[in-house]
């Protein structure tokens, strides 16, 4: 057994962390014994409203004002709490408490000095708050200091309660036999001005208030025999022959452990009868403390009566024990009292738990009941409940504060000894304690009896499955960290439409309860059940659009759908593909609309049937023909559903407008039928569009035209794209929805091919797409289109699900036509004001699919290169000659058109050396009016001072500064020359002039000496016999009809100065007999057989006839070559 000062010891230090708050009290001054009471009276004057406490009393164990306290007399506690209640004054409370008992045979110890002050005069050692010292004396050396007392001001009970503690051994060891009669009252000596004084003779304590006399509490204290507790394990053996009404049995003993500080571990135990005989306390509660850190809360027999837990014959008997570990509050186990086994049995217990013990004593709680010969233990008093208090629940830091809980340790009380219950499992009480964060204090209710100790509870998950059908909702939700072990929490399962709660599976498996509760005892997993109430239906589909032309994967989403389900969209039934094995969806193909009207959009109906049964609701598909996107680019779908026709295609500007860009195509006669088509528009803004490799956000293909050949985009007017789709072959494949993939194939850039034709004039014929463009947002005037204004295009790609076009690299522009004057309208004509605009366009497209109306542009590098020299004077020729005094007509040829609008044409010797051949043909030299045709331009050569082959280079008016192209070494100039037919009139002349020469004779008898003609000169004689039958062809052919009477006139005009040179020149007298020796020949011919003058006529015409068409063929044969 412990010594009896060490358990003192252990009870001072017990009530020190009680009040440790307090037991500084700087300032506090001593008032010595025998001093006058002035200074008292005056600082009670001074200081009355600083008082906290107004009113204090002891409250007695016992539902009545007085009991009996037992004890053995060998037990090792040496104090026993007892509750006190104060009423404050609404401040802070700093009072001092103390407590004092005396015999009540011994007189009243309560004096009042020569000055009225109050003071108790009785023994310091039935003080409660004066500390004994090792002898059991007080401690008084320094009354003022934190040693000598223990003022009891501050509690780890909720204010206004408090605990006092009594020095029991101050009552047991007074040598008095039996019952001893005693007192307490208790006393505030308000902030310290008053307290303990005393001198050699003794010490009183003096006081400001004390408890009424009708508080004050009166008990005995009965000393039992060791005999009582034979088994000394702080229990009576029979409790209900040792404990009566209106006694309390208080004790201690070692439990054979040891506490962390190797000191003996204590048991206390307190048991208290529960019966209560006066009417006026039947509601009243039991306070018991086993030891100064605990308190727990009793109902009344009464009470319990009242809510049937007992009747009221039954005696009911409550036993509270208390102690640093569960094991100390067990007996034996498995009938082992070792203390290794009741050790091995808490720790299994908690073990099992999965708990954390924390550094709180542990509590055991029974109720009993007797009737008669019968005791029984009560298991549940709900709906009452017994209030235990830890006093002092000072928790580690990395507590868990969410998580503390109580573990319940079940024991069994049999023949006044507490012993295991190997079956029954520990368990964590549901409802976590309260802890209270100003006190400390930590405060549970308990329904039912068994060991209690304070732990950090174990958290754990709770994994619900979703449900695809329906939702779960769990109560409370879960924290961080997971649910506290015991935690119940609900659990409730909402169906969709269509779907009922049909169960739960997992931990709650086998359960329809709904909600259903279940309580977190470890890791947990639900799933939820829902039973499919629906019939076939629709519920969704996605996407919910498509183009007019359809085209795209769509997902239906519903219910009940077999391989036996046919859809429809507007009517016309879908394909249908990867039904999903719960019959909840299906990928279909969306067709084509069959609406032919201009509506923007055309709503469609998704339906499904499956034998006789038809999905009541229908959902609405939305088909879209226009659409102004977010970027600001307008589309138009459309479908041909019969391409060889011609088509007209109005594409959206945006606005409801449709009269901007109208496309008509030319018959398609290899299209597939049908076609689909989608068409993009933009206005182009004043801003210039920069190349970019990839198309800009929001702008369309043609935004990537760019070159200095290109020229800039017209402001105001619209860049449009042509994409044409057609129906893949019978194998292809839906692609998956959303994956943005096109089902139909494009077929544009294999269909938009045309020939660039051109009729017998020049102008352009064949079949072409055609542009109608709206020129009424472009302030373009005449004088613009007298510049040269031109279409150009590029090909490009389209993915009409994501509405995307790309273009392949290298991106390649090519011109597709210039606007001319009759495209124009009002058409273009010589009288046109340059000030007046033009309405509209119309412009030919060749090739590509996305366009774009451009000025200031020249010829691209491959049509530039193209250009060539084809006619000279209506001739066919790839190169030409003419004279340096010009007039030749050249016509050029550009395959690819652009010569609609040419500045002017430099005809330059290679190399441009200054002062060498050539000129400029300005638009006076121009053949025909700019603007009538694009593919042929014909001029007069400029005048050349200097003979020399040329280049033609070609100036445009829309780029008059850069040469649009260059044919090199197309033309060359040379001196006045005479050709074939030329030569035959000559040799006609020479004819006429031998004839003249004899008429000459005849008529003036010319000589040397004076005027003399050609065939003279030539023979150097008039007599010549060459000269004679010139003379005789003269009479006979010439001079017998006006025509060769003309002749004859002329060449007396001009020949005398021609014979002159003859004459003076023998070399060229001798080429002149040369020349004339044929027509003498023919001339005597003609003289001998005597042919009619008609007939050589005739016969000289027919020879110039078939020289002229001779040459004819021959540059015709050349031309074709070339």
């Amino acid at each position: 057994m412990t010594h009896p000062l060490r358990a003192l010891a252990l009870g001072a230090a017990l009530l020190a962390g009680v009040t440790a708050a307090v037991l500084q009290a700087p300032g506090i001054q001593a008032r010595p014994f025998g001093e006058s009471g002035a200074t008292l009276s005056l600082l009670d004057t001074l200081l009355p409203g600083d008082k906290a406490l107004t009113e204090v009393a002891p409250i007695s164990p016992a539902a009545e004002g007085a009991f009996v306290l037992k004890t053995p007399v060998d037990c090792v506690f040496p104090s026993v709490p007892v509750p006190v209640r104060a009423a404050t004054a609404g401040i802070p409370l700093n009072d001092r408490l103390f407590h004092v008992a005396y015999p009540l045979a011994e007189g009243s110890p309560y004096r009042l000095d020569g000055d009225g002050t109050p003071y108790w005069e009785g023994p310091l050692g039935r003080v409660a708050g004066v500390l004994l010292d090792d002898d059991g004396l007080p401690v008084y050396q320094d009354p003022d200091g934190a040693g000598p007392r223990q003022p009891q001001g501050v509690s780890t009970l909720a204010p206004p309660d408090y605990l006092a503690v009594l020095d029991l051994r101050a009552f047991v060891n007074t040598g008095a036999e039996g019952v001893t009669n005693w007192a307490l009252d208790t006393l505030a000596v308000s902030r310290s001005v008053y307290g303990l004084s005393g001198d050699a003779d003794g010490a009183s304590l003096y006081y400001d208030l004390q408890n009424t006399l009708e508080k004050r509490l009166f008990f005995a204290v009965s000393v039992q025999e060791a005999a009582v507790d034979a088994d000394d394990n702080a229990l009576p053996d029979d409790l209900y022959d040792v404990v009566g009404a209106g006694e309390m049995w208080h004790s201690g003993s070692e439990t054979g452990l040891e506490d962390l500080e190797g000191f003996a571990m204590l048991r206390g135990a307190s048991v208290v009868r529960l019966d209560v005989f006066d009417p006026d306390t039947a509601d009243d509660s039991f306070l018991v403390s086993p030891r100064p850190d605990i308190l727990v809360s009793l109902p009344s027999a009464p009470r319990l009566s009242a809510a049937g837990v007992v009747t009221e014959q039954e005696e009911v008997l409550a036993v509270v024990t208390a102690a640093d570990d569960p094991a100390g509050l067990l007996d034996e186990a498995d009938g082992d009292p070792s203390p290794d086994a009741r050790t091995a049995w808490a720790q299994g217990l908690l073990d099992g738990l999965g708990a954390m013990p924390l550094p709180l004593p542990a509590v055991g709680v029974t109720l009993l009941a007797r009737s008669g010969a019968d005791i029984r233990v009560l298991g549940d008093i709900s709906p009452l409940s017994v209030t235990v208090t830890w006093l002092s629940a000072e928790l580690p830091e990395e507590t868990d504060v969410d998580a503390v809980r109580l573990a319940e340790l079940p024991v069994a009380l049999v023949n006044g000894r507490f012993e295991d219950l190997p079956e029954a499992p520990a368990a964590l009480v549901a409802d976590p304690p309260l802890l209270d964060g100003a006190t400390g204090a930590l405060q549970a209710d308990l329904d039912g009896f068994s060991v209690f100790l304070p732990v950090e509870a174990p958290r754990h998950t709770l994994t619900v499955s979703p449900a695809a059908e329906g939702r779960v909702s769990v109560l409370p939700a879960a924290p961080a960290g997971g649910y506290v072990y015991g935690t119940e929490v609900t659990l409730t399962a909402t169906a969709d439409t269509g779907f009922a709660f049909a169960g739960w599976t997992g931990d709650l498996e086998g359960v329809l309860d709904n909600p259903a509760t279940l309580v977190i005892d470890g890791d947990k997993e639900v799933g939820v059940l829902f039973e499919d109430i629906r019939t076939l239906d629709i519920i969704s589909v996605t996407p919910s659009e498509a183009w007019l032309f359809g085209g795209i994967t769509a997902r239906i989403e519903g219910v009940k759908f077999t391989p036996t389900t046919t859809f429809s969209i507007g009517g016309q039934t879908v394909r249908a593909v990867n039904l999903s094995p719960d019959g909840t969806s299906v990928e279909v193909l969306v067709p084509p609309s069959a609406d032919r009207s201009a509506n923007a959009t055309v709503l469609a109906a998704v339906t499904a049937r499956d034998g006789a049964v038809t999905a009541p609701t229908p959902v609405s598909f939305q088909y879209r023909r226009f659409v102004t996107d977010a970027s600001g680019r307008n589309l138009t779908a459309f479908i041909l559903g019969d391409p060889a026709s011609e088509n007209t295609v109005k594409l959206t500007a945006g606005g409801g407008s449709l009269e901007k860009v109208v496309l008509t195509l030319p018959p398609l006669a290899a299209a597939p039928s049908p076609l689909y088509g989608l068409g993009l528009t933009r206005k182009i803004g004043a801003a210039a569009k920069a190349a970019d490799p990839s198309i800009p956000d929001g702008q369309l293909a043609s935004s990537l035209i760019s070159g200095a050949a290109a020229g800039a985009a017209v402001e105001g007017s619209y860049d449009f794209s042509l994409h044409l789709f057609a129906d893949p072959d019978a194998s292809a494949t839906i692609p998956p929805p959303g994956a943005g993939g096109n089902y139909y194939i494009e077929v544009t850039n294999s269909l938009l091919r045309f020939p660039r034709e051109t009729d017998a004039a020049g102008a352009p014929a064949g079949p072409a797409l055609r542009a109608a463009l709206s020129l009424a947002d472009t302030g373009l005037t005449y004088a613009d289109a007298r510049s040269g204004l031109s279409l150009w295009g590029l090909s490009s790609g389209m993915n009409y699900v994501t509405a995307a076009e790309t273009c392949d690299q290298p991106i390649t522009a090519a011109l597709q036509s210039q606007l001319l004057a009759a495209e124009l309208s009002p058409a273009l004509t010589a009288a046109s004001p340059d000030a007046n605009a033009p309405e509209s366009a119309a412009a030919r497209i060749y090739e590509g699919n996305a366009f774009s109306l451009r000025r200031g542009a020249s010829l691209p590098a491959a049509a530039a290169a193209a250009v060539a020299l084809v006619r000279v004077d209506g001739a066919p020729a790839v190169t030409g000659k003419g004279s340096r005094k010009g007039g030749n007509v050249l016509t050029l040829y550009s395959p690819q058109g652009g010569l609609g609008y040419v500045d002017r044409v430099e005809l330059r010797e290679s190399g441009g050396a200054e002062g060498g051949a050539g000129g400029v043909a300005d638009a006076s030299l121009f053949v025909g009016e700019p603007g009538d045709r694009e593919h042929y331009f014909e001029f007069r050569t400029p005048k050349s001072k200097k003979t020399g082959i040329v280049d033609i280079v070609v100036y445009l008016k829309s780029n008059p500064a850069v040469a649009a192209a260059v044919i090199p070494r197309a033309f060359e100039y040379r001196a006045a020359t005479v050709d074939a037919t030329f030569a035959v009139l000559a040799l006609l002349g020479m004819v006429v002039a031998v004839v003249g020469i004899s008429a000459g004779t005849d008529a003036g008898g010319w000589g040397f000496g004076g005027p003399c003609f050609i065939a003279t000169a030539a023979y150097g004689t008039p007599l010549a016999a060459q000269v004679d039958t010139l003379r005789a062809v003269r009479d006979v052919y010439l001079l017998d009809n006006p025509l060769g009477t003309a002749f004859v006139d002329l060449y007396y005009h001009l020949s005398p100065a021609v014979a002159d040179r003859v004459a003076a020149h023998p070399a060229l007298a001798v080429c002149v007999r040369l020349a004339l020796a044929p027509m003498i020949v023919a001339g005597r011919l003609l003289l001998a057989f005597h042919i009619p003058t008609a007939a050589v006529m005739a016969a000289a015409l027919l020879v110039l006839a078939v020289l002229w068409r001779r040459r004819r063929a021959a540059v015709r044969a050349r031309a074709a070559r070339s």
